[in-house]
């Protein structure tokens, strides 16, 4: 987020790019433990042409900031550091912020400030988090962090104060515990459709490689994407009967090729 918040243009200039939108699901945990901020549809960014309606408001009401409902002023990276806190709040209490009430009290809470505190929807919750958590959720855009750099340091500065440290491969570690069936579970589906197809399948596990091998997996679904091709082929009608399927060498060593249709007015791509 704080990337995003500090591009420049080709002249230096900052774009002053503010996401609008950032939520649990426009928030993707990778099983290698990484995170990423995705879905910039609705983002915002300085000369920007196109205008909010008034009396209307971009984002999901649950984690919108509250200078964006009421539309008051120019909207500024802290209204995305508001919908982190929002996350950050359910995660410390262990419920959605807005649960169980209904849209104009949420509207109500969330311009008054009259929300819930962490301390005051569970009152065990460790102060110390709960306190970032307030200040990244203050309805004063100026009593926020001002960065989302700042706000991460604030977390990192709370763990490191109790010898907490925490790292992608421990985030990966918990991934693959937690999810590791619903993988194995893709993988057999995969494995059913190429050997459905009647052709030979090289698909290789989707698990971590441990030891000294590559942390990142990567399927072969070479075999697959030929059959999805063809049926895309098949499928693609009149208007682009001269669609060929080719393959192109992988950039990755551990993959294989890639299937690819060249058509007349698109190119389709298949890859693991």
């Amino acid at each position: 987020l704080h990337y995003a918040h500090e591009l420049h243009g080709f002249d230096g200039a900052p774009l002053a790019v503010v996401h609008r939108d950032v939520s649990p699901q426009n928030t993707i945990l990778c099983y290698e433990g990484q995170v990423k901020l995705v879905d910039f549809g609705i983002a915002k960014a300085a000369g920007a042409a196109s205008r909010t309606t008034a009396g209307m408001f971009k984002g999901k009401l649950g984690y919108v900031a509250p200078e964006q409902i009421t539309g008051g002023g120019e909207i500024d990276r802290r209204a995305d550091l508001f919908s982190v806190g929002v996350m950050l709040w359910e995660a410390l209490v262990g419920r959605r912020l807005t649960y169980g009430e209904n849209e104009a009290a949420i509207l109500h809470k969330r311009t008054t400030g009259t929300q819930a505190r962490v301390l005051e929807a569970r009152p065990e919750a460790d102060a110390g988090r709960a306190a970032i958590c307030d200040r990244a959720m203050e309805v004063d855009p100026d009593k926020r962090f001002p960065t989302a750099q700042a706000f991460r340091q604030a977390l990192q500065d709370y763990l490191e104060a109790r010898n907490v440290r925490i790292h992608d491969a421990d985030l990966g570690n918990l991934m693959q515990s937690v999810f590791d069936a619903e993988r194995a579970a893709l993988h057999a589906q995969i494995e059913a459709a190429v050997q459905a197809s009647g052709t030979q399948s090289n698909v290789e596990p989707l698990t971590f490689l441990g030891g000294e091998r590559e942390q990142t997996a990567v399927a072969d679904l070479s075999s697959l994407a030929d059959v999805s091709a063809q049926h895309e082929v098949t499928e693609i009608g009149d208007g682009y009967a001269n669609t060929k399927v080719t393959r192109v060498p992988s950039q990755s060593t551990r993959s294989g090729p890639i299937a690819t249709a060249a058509a007349p007015s698109r190119r389709m791509l298949w890859a693991a």
